[in-house]
């Protein structure tokens, strides 16, 4: 199971998944899935949403140490409906 489907039954309607990545060959594969899961929908409205780290969101250790390039930020709600 994806980490959408996992994150499903612990967010409550309304709650944030938030996901970055800096392997841009990944990127597409994640942003594929996640978009095509009824339960949640993208905050992005262009790309300053995606390329740009918010402001309460820390940088990782990992993040720090081993950075392939810039991530891109990627940031869904949980739907209150989930549709049938």
């Amino acid at each position: 199971a994806g980490v959408q489907t996992c994150a499903l039954p612990i967010l409550k309607p309304g709650g944030e998944l938030r996901f970055a990545t800096d392997d841009k060959s990944y990127l597409p594969y994640a942003l594929e899935r996640l978009m095509a899961h009824p339960g949640f929908d993208w905050l992005a409205q262009g790309p300053q949403h995606w390329k740009s780290r918010p402001a309460d969101w820390p940088p990782t250790r990992y993040e720090t140490k081993a950075i392939k390039g810039p991530p891109t930020f990627l940031r869904f709600v949980r739907r209150d409906k989930i549709p049938a």
